[in-house]
């Protein structure tokens, strides 16, 4: 009996602290989180949008810039700045294209758009004899959108969005391509706009500092969130949960392939059933955003 209880008392003494030990590496915290699925077009969790000069005349253009940022707001996953003025502008070659006058790199958050006006147009339509209408007035405008992401892809090579908008009477001719370029505008958003899903997710809740972080990314804040933990992991960058929650955020702002690198840098041992099964996760979404589905 003697030799049992002493093995017991061992037993404790060196299962204890390794049970202490699995616990913290397999702590989580599974929670339902609003993220965001790629639209058509991925932009791969970039959001934050660098507007630059594009041709067609500046009083058109400003017309087209002001909707895209009237848009995009109303969107709430995308923020625009316009550095049109700034003289950064596209070069492109064979291979891809050059930022040229570029002071500071982008982020993987980041990206150049580049709009071109190719028509801004209004078409008379003579009077319709059988209906005894008109005449009607057809403003037909055209642009094409240019999208490269930080590595220097190009996400939209100079793809074209065009859109009509009819006016009844000569009093509206004036507005009449402007509503044009809203529905031009409006096809190009609609391509780049990730649609929001309820996902189930897992935390890694072992570093207490991250509470209001993880906090605000279950609120629905995930590029401040974002922003946070790649603070975090610039200050402190062998931290695992920063790493792993940082991952997690990123894909759920619809970037598998980032997600997918910061798991790769995880320690072999750290939660090893659980991350397997989630890369394997994040490399099928990647295909399916990579294969346009």
């Amino acid at each position: 009996m003697r030799n049992k209880t002493m093995l017991f008392r061992l037993w404790r003494l060196f299962v204890g602290p390794h049970t202490l030990i699995l616990g913290m590496l397999f702590s989580g915290c599974q929670s339902h989180v609003m993220g965001w699925k790629p639209g058509p077009v991925s932009t791969q969790g970039a959001h934050q949008i660098f507007l630059i000069d594009g041709e067609g005349l500046e009083k058109d253009r400003q017309i087209v810039y002001q909707t895209l940022n009237k848009q995009l707001l109303a969107n709430r996953y995308f923020s625009l700045s316009d550095v049109t003025q700034s003289g950064v502008y596209l070069d492109f070659h064979e291979n891809g294209v050059w930022v040229r006058n570029q002071n500071v790199l982008l982020a993987r958050t980041e990206m150049y758009l580049q709009i071109d006006i190719v028509d801004w147009r209004v078409k008379t339509e003579a009077v319709d004899p059988v209906v005894n209408q008109g005449p009607s007035y057809v403003g037909i405008v055209g642009i094409t959108v240019t999208l490269v992401d930080r590595d220097g892809q190009i996400v939209l090579d100079e793809k074209p969005y065009v859109a009509q908008a009819l006016a009844q009477s000569t009093a509206e001719v004036e507005k009449v391509r402007a509503k044009a370029a809203v529905l031009a505008v409006a096809q190009f958003v609609a391509d780049i706009s990730p649609i929001q899903e309820k996902r189930e997710i897992e935390w890694d809740n072992s570093d207490k500092s991250q509470k209001a972080v993880l906090d605000m990314a279950e609120n629905g804040n995930l590029k401040e969130a974002g922003a946070e933990l790649r603070k975090r992991w610039q200050q402190a960058p062998k931290s695992v949960p920063t790493i792993y929650n940082l991952a997690v955020v990123r894909d759920l702002m619809g970037d598998p392939q980032e997600a997918l690198f910061l798991l790769e840098g995880l320690p072999v041992s750290y939660r090893r059933q659980h991350i397997r099964a989630y890369k394997q996760r994040l490399s099928e979404r990647l295909l399916r955003t990579q294969q346009g589905k």
